[in-house]
């Protein structure tokens, strides 16, 4: 049944997405009409694929690739809708759906049986601890978009009102995704310490984690503290949604260690 669902997301985020690009060209409001409504429904959807998969299996979907992707598909959506009703911008919102369609299309390559949870994953952490991190990577997701509509602007005074609603949403979403994930860091090691007898290991997943961290502690700081560019700040943005994706992808297949899938 959540596969169902799954497909329904799918298919409304890529209408969403045709809508949205179809309002950036002719600027109807109709259509982004279209487009918030389209989005809006595919998160219903997807909310509902993660809840039937949580009744199906008996424990929260957050153990594995193909679990984490569907929830931070509707992460990602949520905390855009969130963000898009203080600060409206149309090509952020496609870029959202663009991504939103490519996790759903990603989870094709992962295995959606449902297995019996290890030892070490039957346990309360695993819905915290996962969440919190799932709730940041997203909020950091949208950062780096955000950032990304700042960078392919040309850097000129005309483009300075447009750029500053971009940075906007930036600086937002990196405070939310900074505080979630600090908090997922923490439960983290709470949850290490529980199971494992110690709080930190430097596991790859963990230092990985701590360099993501790191890159958006000092976009904060250089935001604050030195004043710096929008653009200076969003390629701290980008260069944090790589440390990002190699600590969530990366780690999880390439490297060895305590958070490997394979």
């Amino acid at each position: 049944m959540w596969n169902l669902f799954i497909n329904f997301s799918l298919g409304f985020y890529l209408t969403a997405l045709i809508g949205g690009t179809i309002h950036l060209v002719t600027k109807n409001r109709r259509f982004n009409l279209f487009f918030l409504i389209a989005i809006s429904t595919g998160l219903v959807s997807n909310i509902s694929a993660v809840f039937i998969r949580w009744l199906v299996a008996g424990y929260s979907p957050m153990s594995n690739m193909y679990e984490t992707l569907i929830c931070l598909s509707a992460i990602l959506v949520g905390i855009f809708i969130y963000l898009n009703t203080k600060q409206s911008i149309p090509l952020v919102g496609i870029l959202v759906a663009f991504f939103a369609v490519t996790i759903m299309v990603l989870t094709n390559l992962f295995d959606r049986s449902i297995h019996s949870l290890s030892p070490a994953l039957k346990s309360n952490w695993l819905t915290v601890h996962v969440l919190l991190c799932m709730t940041g990577y997203a909020a950091l997701t949208i950062s780096f978009i955000s950032g990304l509509t700042i960078l392919l602007k040309p850097n000129k005074p005309v483009r300075t009102e447009t750029i500053s609603a971009s940075f906007k949403i930036t600086y937002e979403s990196v405070k939310l995704g900074f505080f979630f994930l600090t908090l997922g860091i923490l439960t983290g090691a709470v949850w290490a310490e529980q199971t494992w007898g110690t709080y930190w290991s430097w596991d790859p997943k963990e230092s990985w984690a701590l360099i993501t961290w790191l890159i958006f502690a000092v976009y904060l700081h250089g935001q604050r503290l030195l004043n710096w560019s929008p653009r200076r700040l969003s390629w701290i943005t980008v260069a944090g949604f790589g440390a990002m994706l190699f600590t969530y992808f990366g780690v999880s297949f390439i490297l060895t260690g305590l958070h490997t899938y394979a």
